[in-house]
C-alpha cells in the first residue's frame, strides 16, 4: 500500500482534512503534530536573538528531527512527504527518511505567511515543490501560490442566518461584530454573530490584570456587547455547518497576511455571499461584487442590506474557478503543478 508521512499543525484541524483526502487516493497516513516553540529564533518577534542563541536551537531542532526518526519513522516506507508550514522541521529529517525512500517526493505548502511572521523561507530548498496561499510570498520567494481549499458539503441547505459572523476576540472584530449585530437588530435579519473569549476563572491574577488594563485605559473584553460573546468554540466541523445554513459569512483578517483566511474559501466553496475586510480579495479571478463585498472597520447599513438582497448571479467562469480549489484539484495542483489542477496525477495518484 501506497503510504504519505503528514507532518502539520493542529490549527483548525485543517490536517483531519488532508489526511482523509489521502487516504480517499488510497495512501496510508502517517501523521506527526507540527510542534512550535516560543523561543524558535525564526519568529520574526525574536529577531533580537543572538547568533549563538540562534545555533543552539538548530541543534536543539537537529535533535528532535532525529528522535522523532529513531521513535517513530526508521525503517518505514513513505511515497510522500508532505510538511504544512515547517516550523518544527529540520533537513536532517528528509535526509534520513531518503536513506530508507530514496524515491520519496517531498512538498511543502504554507498557510502562514513570512512577513512579520516566520522565516519559512530556511526549508524551501529541502523540497520538490513548495506552494503558499500568500500571493505577496509567492512572489518574493517564487513560489506556487495556491489559496487554500475547500471541501463539498451541501450547498442545496435552506439558509438560517442571514449573517454567520464567529471569531476568537479581537478589537477590530468587536468593532464590527457589534456593528453587524446592530444592523441585524434593527433590520430584523436572523443571524449568528458571537466573539469568543475562553472562560477565565476570577483568580486573583485576573483581577489584577483588569485593575492595569482600567488604570491604562486598555478597553477590556467587558466594553463589549455581552450579546455577542461567547465562551464554548466552535470545532471546525461546526463552523463549516454554519456556513452552509448562512446567506452571508463575515470573514476578518490579520492585516500582516495577504492570503485568504479557511474561512472565506470555505464560504467561496459553499456558493455563500462573503463580507471581508481583506482588501486583496478584489484582486483574486474569483472576484465579483455580487458575491464578495469588501469593507474597512465601518458597516455601510445601505450597501449592506442591498449587498445581501441582490441575487448572486451564475457566471459559470468564475464557478469553473472555484471548483478548481476543492480539496481534490487542490491536492492535484500541489502535487503535481498547474497542468493536473483538474485531473489525475500521474505514478499512481
Amino acid at each position: 500500500m501506497k503510504s504519505v508521512l503528514l507532518i502539520a499543525p493542529t490549527f483548525l484541524n485543517l490536517y483531519i482534512d488532508l489526511k482523509i483526502e489521502w487516504e480517499k487516493r488510497g495512501y496510508n497516513v502517517t501523521y506527526i503534530e507540527e510542534e512550535s516553540y516560543s523561543f524558535d529564533p525564526s519568529l520574526i518577534r525574536n529577531k533580537q536573538l543572538s547568533y549563538w542563541k540562534e545555533k543552539l536551537y538548530i541543534q536543539f531542532l537537529k535533535k528532535k528531527n532525529i528522535q522523532l526518526y529513531e521513535k517513530k519513522l526508521k525503517g518505514k516506507t513513505f511515497d510522500y512527504l508532505m510538511v504544512i508550514n515547517g516550523k518544527s522541521f529540520h533537513p536532517i529529517l528528509l535526509d534520513q527518511i531518503r536513506r530508507d525512500n530514496p524515491m520519496v517526493k517531498t512538498v511543502l505548502y504554507l498557510w502562514d505567511r513570512t512577513y512579520k511572521n516566520y522565516r519559512f523561507d530556511r526549508n524551501f530548498d529541502c523540497f520538490d515543490r513548495v506552494a503558499t496561499f500568500d500571493r505577496e510570498d509567492a512572489k518574493q520567494f517564487n513560489l506556487e501560490f495556491l489559496p487554500l481549499y475547500w471541501i463539498e458539503g451541501n450547498r442545496s441547505q435552506c439558509a438560517k442566518y442571514k449573517i454567520f459572523a464567529f471569531g476568537s476576540y479581537r478589537n477590530d472584530r468587536k468593532i464590527i461584530f457589534e456593528l453587524l449585530y446592530k444592523v441585524a437588530i434593527e433590520n430584523e435579519l436572523p443571524s449568528y454573530i458571537k466573539l469568543y473569549i475562553p472562560s477565565v476563572p476570577k483568580s486573583l491574577l485576573s483581577r489584577i490584570k483588569t485593575v492595569i488594563k482600567k488604570i491604562t485605559k486598555r478597553k477590556s473584553c467587558n466594553d463589549c456587547n455581552q450579546d455577542i460573546l461567547i465562551h464554548e468554540p466552535l470545532s471546525p466541523s461546526e463552523f463549516r455547518k454554519c456556513i452552509y445554513s448562512s446567506l452571508c459569512v463575515i470573514d476578518t483578517y490579520n492585516d500582516f497576511q495577504e492570503g485568504m483566511t479557511p474561512r472565506f474559501m470555505w464560504a467561496l466553496g459553499a456558493g455563500r455571499k462573503i463580507i471581508t475586510t481583506n482588501k486583496n480579495a478584489i484582486n483574486y479571478p474569483f472576484y465579483s461584487p455580487d458575491r464578495i463585498l469588501v469593507i474597512n472597520n465601518m458597516v455601510d447599513t445601505t450597501s449592506l442590506l442591498l449587498f445581501l438582497d441582490e441575487k448572486i448571479n451564475k457566471n459559470e467562469q468564475i464557478e469553473d474557478l472555484i471548483v478548481q480549489y476543492r480539496i481534490d484539484n487542490w491536492m492535484n495542483y500541489l502535487l503535481c503543478g498547474k497542468e493536473k489542477r483538474a485531473s489525475v496525477c500521474k505514478g499512481g495518484l
